[in-house]
């Protein structure tokens, strides 16, 4: 089989998560529930733990955690995922300025690309996740979009995936994904469950990104040669994904812990 070349090419996987006030909500409605918040903290550790196991393998993975209510913050700094890495729990609170947070993740980007200085990597990948509509003007994350899927040599427009885990909010991902010439909508409804269970619905979109990873780090890499160009492997890095994505959403388990138990 062939390799990636010496398997110095990044994967770099952003989760860009909603912390406004609702996700303080609990699941079940009860005021002493367990909160979305929780939920989503619990997940981002299950993931990790699913990222490291994979990451022994073929492709590289760097993650970064990415926080917005109504300001952004960086959580979880991009790099590799190692035995007993860790993050503070994140906190829920404020509004949802989903454009603040795409701008922040623009300026992220380029910050990450030049502390990678010469080594190359794929194309950026953003699970944008919350649970409803954003509360900043429309104009505002429509323009932060536009100019993500604009970015230019030597950097990468990144492949944004919007996960909603209650309110469908169909026309935010259409408008999302409208800037990527490939509408993702059907990816994202499958982790919708329209809001019946919002336990398992941060569930499912934790268990469609790690199927996502660990389908791209099976697959069989005899095309991505060594002497493939750079450009080459980013076209096939981008259709194993898209594939990857595809397969996932349709394979989305009601059993989170179930899934983990048979990759790890």
């Amino acid at each position: 089989m062939a390799k990636l070349v010496d398997g110095s090419l990044v994967l770099p996987v952003y989760l860009i998560c909603d912390t406004s006030s609702s996700m303080n909500r609990t699941v079940d409605g009860s005021k002493n529930g367990i909160r979305r918040i929780d939920i989503l903290n619990e997940a981002i550790t299950d993931l990790f733990v699913a990222i490291y196991k994979g990451s022994r393998t073929t492709v590289r993975v760097n993650v970064s955690v990415i926080s917005f209510n109504s300001a952004p913050c960086l959580n979880f700094p991009l790099q590799d995922i190692t035995p007993g890495v860790s993050m503070r729990p994140l906190q829920a609170g404020g509004l949802t300025e989903l454009g603040k947070a795409l701008k922040f993740f623009d300026e992220r980007l380029t910050i990450d690309e030049a502390k990678r200085g010469h080594r190359r990597g794929y194309r950026p990948v953003a699970f944008v996740i919350s649970d409803g509509q954003p509360t900043d003007n429309i104009v505002q994350w429509k323009e932060a979009c536009a100019r993500l899927a604009s970015r230019s040599r030597p950097s990468l427009p990144p492949r944004i995936v919007p996960c909603m885990i209650a309110d469908p909010c169909d026309d935010l991902v259409k408008s999302i994904t409208a800037f990527y010439g490939k509408d993702l909508t059907s990816i994202s409804e499958s982790v919708l469950l329209n809001g019946s269970d919002v336990a398992k619905s941060i569930h499912s979109v934790f268990n469609l990104i790690a199927q996502t990873l660990n389908y791209s780090y099976s697959v069989d890499y005899t095309k991505v040669a060594e002497n493939d160009s750079f450009e080459s492997q980013i076209r096939q890095m981008d259709t194993i994904f898209v594939q990857a994505l595809e397969a996932a959403s349709n394979q989305v388990e009601d059993n989170f812990d179930s899934f983990f138990q048979e990759i790890l």
